[in-house]
């Protein structure tokens, strides 16, 4: 079984690859999430390029999972378990031959117009010494868990998977290692309702200041109410958001936002509340568009507003954002949320450093639990298969705790003592 060198150079990351293209194309007749999750690993190898040799251990030993289950096994990462992971760990303890080179090579070739290819010559394993056996050795099979684990542990962040298969084997192998990050589980990933009310001040004072970021009120308000991936309000392979997303109910004056095409290309229709309507249509006049869309409309949701400098629309103005543009306009105005905002105490904002776009969806779910609507039709709305999922944004935050321990404790006369839960308001 031929092994396929999927992942790009840090240089080359956003440069288009034709022959993985095909291949996740091909893949995604029995594995209908590869390019979802292709698209997931390349936005975690972004997170290393800080560093050169992270992004390349990260690359090297990722590269060769995603081999294993897609091409050999034929299973979607999701469906890995321990067995399966210490299959693939004595897989590469003892490669076929033909995976094995003397050197190390480069992994992708360009020709004289600056195309890429995969290259002939690549292999995935290494022995220097081809007189000798190969022989793996335990640092590097602790080293390479390690990062799949990493990996694992960034995909259950994104809601693609729930459990950690790389980290069960590798506590199994040593329950002392001390490579594995522990798991905060106290760590609040939903902004606070000050945070909230912040950030939304923040954008509004950005648009004032620039009406280009009429792009980023509305951005927000978005993640907030409709709580969508950032996979799912971003360009990728094959799909492209638009406006005509946003749908009308048949008899109705009620809105939903479509999502075509999801993790394991689900579709949803998500509830749109009028204050995200009413954001909607003032990011529509911005743009010089009517109002509210027509069924058939194809204007991008997020266009650029400058030209691409990379990637598949080099060049191009008014294409529609991908996951990694989308994730900076975010982070972006969580900076600017700090820099600016005087209400914010400095727990809140070291909370802010460290919160990421996925934050806003989980905020936004987070909300809507604490508010008590209806379990079933949030797990609908945000697109979980079960509600046990949902107990993930139930907040972690001892005020919300305490407000509520100390409302129960009040007898029914003294109501109007009782604190207020200020998500209600939102």
């Amino acid at each position: 079984m031929q092994f396929y060198p999927l992942l790009p150079s840090a240089s080359d990351i956003d440069t288009p690859i034709d022959q993985v293209n095909a291949l996740l194309s091909q893949l995604e007749r029995s594995i209908p999430d590869a390019i979802y999750t292709y698209e997931l690993i390349i936005d975690l190898l972004k997170e290393q390029g800080s560093s050169v040799n992270n992004y390349r251990k990260f690359r090297s030993d990722i590269n060769i999972f995603l081999n294993y289950i897609w091409f050999i096994k034929g299973i979607s990462l999701e469906e890995v378990n321990r067995v399966v992971m210490r299959e693939f760990v004595d897989y590469c303890n003892n490669p076929p031959e033909y995976l094995i080179a003397t050197g190390r090579m480069q992994q992708h070739v360009k020709d004289g117009n600056g195309y890429i290819s995969f290259s002939d010559k690549w292999k995935p394993f290494v022995n220097p010494t081809p007189s000798k056996a190969y022989i793996r050795k335990e640092s590097s099979l602790k080293s390479s868990l390690s990062i799949l684990s990493s990996m694992y542990a960034y995909l259950i962040d994104m809601e693609y998977c729930e459990s950690n298969p790389a980290h069960c084997l590798l506590s199994k192998l040593n329950s002392t290692n001390t490579r594995v990050a522990a798991v905060d589980d106290e760590r609040e990933k939903a902004l606070s309702d000050n945070q909230v009310a912040a950030v939304l001040e923040t954008a509004e004072e950005l648009a004032k200041e620039d009406p280009a970021h009429e792009r980023t009120l509305f951005m927000v308000n978005l993640f907030l109410h409709c709580f969508p991936r950032i996979s799912e309000v971003s360009a990728r392979v094959g799909f492209c958001p638009t406006m005509s997303n946003f749908r009308r109910l048949r008899n109705s004056l009620a809105y939903v936002f479509y999502i075509p095409r999801s993790k394991w290309s689900k579709s949803r229709s998500v509830s749109c509340p009028n204050e995200l309507i009413e954001s909607l249509k003032r990011y529509r006049i911005h743009l010089g568009l009517s109002p509210l869309p027509t069924g058939n409309e194809d204007h991008p949701l997020f266009i650029r507003l400058s030209a691409a400098q990379h990637g598949r629309d080099k060049g191009k103005i008014y294409s529609t954002l991908g996951i990694e543009q989308v994730g900076s306009i975010i982070k972006n105005l969580f900076r600017e949320t700090v820099l600016r905002n005087t209400k914010l105490d400095e727990q809140e904002k070291n909370e802010m450093e460290h919160f990421s776009p996925h934050s806003l969806r989980h905020t936004g779910i987070t909300l809507q639990v604490c508010s008590g609507r209806d379990l079933f039709e949030i797990a609908g709305d945000s697109g979980h298969g079960d509600l046990n999922t949902l107990s993930r944004y139930i907040s972690k935050r001892p005020e919300n705790r305490i407000k509520s321990a100390f409302n129960s404790r009040l007898p029914r006369e003294y109501k109007d003592l009782m604190v207020e839960l200020n998500v209600n308001k939102m």
